[in-house]
């Protein structure tokens, strides 16, 4: 019966199609009222909301929805195509960011085809040229046209968008309806009835944009349907797309990465009077600066600060994502579009990439390098510090179009730019050319010379990059990741899991992949492990419940019986003597709010005995809920309690207080943990030996476990060893006195420092030699303030604290390349030695460290580090280790 009717309504909607020769005007709603502010559990906001500050620059962004009726077409190759069928109502929504006055808008309204190949919408060309925009007064549309994006917005809020359908009830299980709806978008501009999206603005210029698959179908409507009823005045066919035919009055420009020509060289077209092709030189498809504006929308859409967007690294054969900003090509192709629409100045032409074989895949001529010649060439790819190329592989889907990004060794650098001036120069002629050319506008420009000459490139140690030792963090908190997907609850770079051994073998291949000639991992067997398997926390009183999310047994806590615990609930406010009189804790569950010195390293709950005081008074549980702003989970150090104990984040621990605090009977809480102490793990030492003149070392240790992310602690540590290890394994071997031994210990989470104590007991022989022994250990964390009840990011690393262990001539070598370089300190030396602790009384020592807010917990992701920081530690540290080297032992050694 459903085929039947099916059948019929096709039959009419056949019958139909001859009198639609034009798309039938839709019907515009809105604004679409927006009740929360993005990242509210409600979803009533506007998906894929913009992260660019648009208040700032006077816009506004609205959100409309449209509805009409489309046709479906046939879509022959470079001809008009017929219409099959017509009268398919759709639904669907358009995001207008716009000058909120006249005074502001310069008559251009860009639609853009969201794409949708990651399975929702994504604004890609507003992510590229977004600023652009904003600065010189367009209106931006965003349209949802296509069946995948529209299902993901039905599916992220049903109560906002659940109303939209493109498949006419699900009869169309294709975008077919998708070409009359963009043409319908287009209308509403040039004709607005009742409901205006541009809120009164006059549009002199309507131009089209898309990328990737967005502008395939591009390509595919300027071919088969635009030309039956043109709306736009021009098209940008970005990153996409097949032949486009030239027959048509419509400015048509072909925007092209290096990574979109390598199924594309055999199809190129001669530019003519409205068609225009560029290729831009060492771009990949999905570049870096893609990343950051989509991991910022994301950032804002989960309701975070946007300081802690982070790009995350893709698991590729190669470093991912070419640091080539064709964003700068795009913004100059827009601006030459609009005179070459309004009064037919022609925009300039652009060389091909230079092409050995045509292919598919095309082959492209290269330079000794890697990077790809001919095209056009941004001063990120003519005077480079990295090859980028358009292309890479790997296992995910996506690797192909991220294209690579591999920075030059310090030795290559050095004789590329002997100095600042000659890097600065040559990057200042490249720019000069460019902007001469019209591939760049002036803004691009001056940020481009100015980058160049803040940069430290041509300068001793400029070759240490803040960017590329914030790739190795993201690569190291996505191990602990990967192992907390793989389904454990327990999770970080945990010593003696899977994670460990993947985090050993990382550093093993990244010391080895440096030049470092010895390279080997010493095993050792470890005593049982406390490992929790699975655990949860949740709270009861009258009919309300709550299951507290943030629950984390704290490490070696005991387990509960079979079955878990059930015990009322006892609030014990700081947990002080005072706050004990007059309150049973025994037989139940004490909950103590802690205010975090900070960080969840020392906290008021363990300085003031709150902790101990709770399981000696008989609780038969601990909670901890610990005062940092938000709803953090924290991994506490051993609490030496008899009672299970567990942090809270501060909402989980306010919403079980109130639960206390309301009428009714006492709340009660329901805890089961199940732990076992697995037998038989394993964990590594890594070591890593650079030979220099002299058999005397300087040795460096990070280690490697973390808990959770743990980017601070000790991604970052890690990083700095292996870059130190690259740079210091690019330079000529007689510009090393001595040798560098690199050691990536298993670490101290477990409370057990196999590594660092196998090191102690075996000194005499591991340890002759040392004249310097430096630890790597927190090497950069943001500075956060706590204003209110909220974090607030600063622009700027936390002061470290710090020590030295040796003569006075080596306290000056440290201090003072921390003064060179930036690193913010503490006034006086102290705080933990770390990792060395014990060593550092055998042999003269450095160290810096940090234990800042989100230290031990799960926020502590990459974002946390911030380059600038973790690039200054590395780079004094390569300092203290030439300059140390110009010293005997004996003028390190205490007096």
């Amino acid at each position: 019966m459903r085929r039947l009717t099916l059948s019929l309504v096709l039959v009419c909607l056949t019958v139909a199609a001859g009198a639609a020769a034009q798309v039938q005007p839709a019907t515009i709603t809105g604004p679409i009222a927006v009740t929360v502010p993005p990242g509210d559990p409600s979803r009533d906001f506007i998906f894929s909301t913009s992260a660019i500050d648009l208040a700032g620059y006077g816009y506004v962004e609205e959100e409309f929805f449209i509805e009409g009726t489309a046709n479906r077409y046939t879509t022959p190759e470079l001809a008009t195509g017929r219409i099959v069928d017509g009268g398919h109502p759709y639904k669907t929504r358009l995001v207008v960011r716009r000058p909120a006055s006249p005074d502001r808008f310069n008559g251009t309204v860009v639609v853009e085809w969201n794409n949708v190949t990651a399975g929702r919408d994504l604004d890609i060309d507003w992510f590229q040229a977004g600023a652009y925009f904003v600065r010189n007064g367009f209106v931006w549309i965003g349209v949802s046209a296509q069946r995948v994006g529209v299902d993901h917005l039905r599916q992220w809020s049903p109560a906002r968008y659940g109303s939209l359908d493109v498949t006419h009830d699900g009869m169309i299980e294709d975008d077919a309806l998708s070409y009359d709806i963009f043409s319908a978008v287009g209308r509403a501009v040039r004709d607005p009835g009742d409901v205006d999206v541009l809120g009164g603005l006059d549009a002199a210029r309507l131009f089209a944009t898309g990328h990737s698959q967005s502008a395939s179908r591009l390509a595919v409507y300027l071919n088969s349907v635009h030309p039956r009823d043109p709306v736009f005045d021009a098209v940008v066919v970005h990153g996409g797309g097949r032949r486009i035919r030239q027959d048509q009055d419509v400015k048509i420009w072909k925007l092209m990465a290096e990574g979109d020509m390598v199924s594309r060289a055999d199809i190129r077209q001669p530019d003519t009077d409205t068609f225009r092709t560029w290729e831009v030189a060492g771009s990949s498809h999905v570049d870096i600066f893609f990343r950051i504006e989509s991991s910022r929308v994301a950032a804002l859409e989960a309701g975070r600060e946007l300081a802690t967007a982070e790009t995350g690294i893709p698991d590729c054969e190669r470093p991912a994502y070419s640091r080539v900003p064709f964003r700068h090509v795009l913004h100059a192709a827009f601006d030459h579009l609009v005179r070459w629409v309004e009064d037919a100045t022609p925009p300039p032409t652009a060389p091909p990439i230079d092409t050995a074989s045509v292919g598919p895949p095309a082959v492209f001529a290269r330079d000794a390098r890697g990077n790809a010649l001919g095209g056009i060439r941004l001063a990120a790819h003519a005077v480079p510090t990295a090859t980028n190329t358009g292309t890479n592989t790997g296992s995910q889907r996506f690797c192909r179009l991220y294209g690579t990004h591999e920075p030059f060794d310090a030795a290559t650098l050095a004789r590329l730019y002997p100095s600042p001036e000659v890097y600065v120069d040559a990057v200042k002629a490249v720019v000069a050319a460019n902007l001469a050319a019209g591939y760049i506008l002036e803004h691009d420009a001056t940020a481009t010379v100015r980058e160049a000459e803040r940069s430290d490139i041509g300068t001793p140690y400029g070759a240490i990059d803040g960017n590329h030792l914030k790739v190795y963090v993201e690569e190291l908190t996505a191990v602990s990741r990967r192992y907390r997907d793989a389904g454990h609850q327990f999770w970080g770079r945990i010593i003696g899991t899977a994670a460990d051994a993947e985090n050993a073998a990382w550093m093993a291949d990244k010391l080895r992949a440096a030049g470092v000639p010895e390279v080997r991992t010493q095993r050792f067997d470890l005593a049982p492990q406390w490992m929790p398997r699975s655990w949860s926390v949740t709270a009861a009183a009258g009919a309300g419940a709550i299951v507290l999310r943030t629950a984390q047994p704290a490490y070696r806590t005991p387990g509960t019986p079979a079955g878990g615990l059930d015990l009322e609930l006892v609030y014990v406010g700081l947990g002080t003597e005072a706050d004990f009189a007059g309150r049973d804790v025994a037989g139940k569950a004490a909950l103590i709010t802690s205010m975090p010195m900070r960080s969840t390293l020392r906290h008021s709950a363990t300085v003031n005995g709150a902790v101990r005081r709770a399981d000696a008074l008989g609780a038969a549980a601990i909670l901890v809920s610990v005062a940092l702003p938000g709803n953090l989970r924290t991994q506490f150090y051993p609490t030496r309690t008899e009672a299970p104990t567990f942090s809270l984040g501060q909402q989980d621990g306010d919403a079980l207080r109130a639960m206390v605090e309301s009428d009714g009977p006492a709340p009660r809480v329901h805890v089961d943990l199940d732990v076992e102490m697995v037998e038989g793990l394993q964990t590594a030492n890594v070591w890593a030996t650079l030979p220099g003149m002299t058999d005397e070392k300087i040795v460096i240790v990070a280690h490697r476990d973390g808990w959770f992310e743990g980017a601070n602690d000790n991604a970052a540590g890690v990083a700095t060893t292996v870059v130190l290890a690259e740079y210091f394994a690019s330079l000529p071997r007689e510009r090393r006195r001595r040798t560098l031994q690199f050691i990536g210990t298993p670490g101290h989470h477990n409370s057990a420092r196999v590594g660092v104590e196998w090191i102690e007991d075996n000194a005499g022989t591991v340890l002759d030699k040392t004249v310097l022994l430096i630890n790597a250990e927190h090497t950069g964390a943001v500075d956060l303030y706590m204003l209110g009840n909220r974090f607030e990011w600063s622009n700027r690393p936390a002061a470290l604290m710090w020590g030295v262990s040796g003569s006075p001539a080596l306290r000056a070598i440290a201090t003072e390349a921390y003064e060179t370089f930036g690193v913010s300190t503490l006034l006086d030396a102290g705080g933990p030695v770390g990792e060395i602790r014990g060593l550092e009384d055998i042999v003269p020592s450095i160290w810096l460290i940090d234990a800042p807010e989100y230290f031990h917990s799960d926020h502590e992701t990459a974002a946390t580090v911030p380059a600038e920081g973790i690039e200054a530690v590395t780079r004094a540290f390569a300092k203290i280790i030439d300059e140390v080297n110009a010293l005997d032992v004996e003028e390190l050694q205490r007096p």
